[in-house]
């Protein structure tokens, strides 16, 4: 009876270690850098972004929102920065399964 409860134990501590590592791996946000970006605002705080991989690729069309970051160097700025953004390279990163956008970041390449 006491090996089934130690056996019991060691196998419930292994399931939960398993199930924290999973989640350990699970994405947070995607990103990719373009060479170039286009900009579109459709009110004051929210817009569409076409992003550019290379100068022949079709562009990665993403949404952007109030929520939306610009990082540069060491200072956030919130989305009425993104303009200053609009055709140059930038990495960008969004939200998982949606077009999401959640931070900009200037990139040279």
């Amino acid at each position: 009876m006491f090996k089934h409860i130690i056996g019991f134990f060691f196998m419930f501590v292994i399931l939960l270690g398993y199930g924290y590592e999973s989640k350990a791996f699970e994405t947070y946000e995607h990103g990719a850098q373009f060479v170039r970006i286009e900009v579109k605002f459709q009110s004051k705080n929210r817009g569409l972004i076409w992003g550019y991989e290379c100068e022949q690729c079709e562009p990665r069309r993403l949404m952007f929102d109030k929520r939306l970051t610009v990082e540069t160097g060491k200072k956030i700025t919130d989305v009425k920065s993104l303009k200053e953004l609009d055709g140059k390279p930038v990495l960008v990163n969004w939200i998982p399964n949606t077009r999401l956008v959640i931070r900009v970041l200037p990139w040279e390449y």
